[in-house]
């Protein structure tokens, strides 16, 4: 645990939030790089916050918030929204089908991974 990298990878990721966008040049050149970094300097840390329930919730249902964001956005955008509500809409609708998605499909898949891997720390 390295805590004294928590800050500073927080305070990159919220630059890069802030002040990049895919639309400029210097994003497309070292912009995901230093996100990453600052994602992995605020991993590396490990702050307490990050166990935080709801923040474990989001992070297990993050896959599917990754398949479902895009399309509903989209959708909402099409059919002419403002941005405001569309960012409303699409992050309640996305957090709905995300957490449908996780525990319908999602789990059925985890849990015999789990099953496997208490059978193998047990011995059996």
């Amino acid at each position: 645990r390295l805590p004294h990298l928590a800050v500073p990878g927080l305070l990159i990721l919220g630059f890069c939030f802030t002040f990049f966008s895919t639309h400029w040049d210097p994003t497309i050149r070292c912009g995901f790089t230093l996100a990453e970094v600052g994602a992995a300097m605020l991993i590396l840390g490990r702050p307490v916050w990050l166990a935080h329930s709801v923040l474990r919730w989001l992070g297990q249902i993050s896959y599917g918030l990754y398949l479902w964001h895009y399309p509903i956005m989209l959708y909402f955008r099409i059919e002419g929204l403002p941005w405001h509500e569309v960012l409303i809409y699409g992050l309640a609708l996305a957090l709905i089908f995300a957490s449908l998605s996780y525990y319908l499909v999602e789990l059925r898949f985890h849990k015999p991974i789990q099953k496997r891997q208490s059978a193998m720390v047990s011995g059996a």
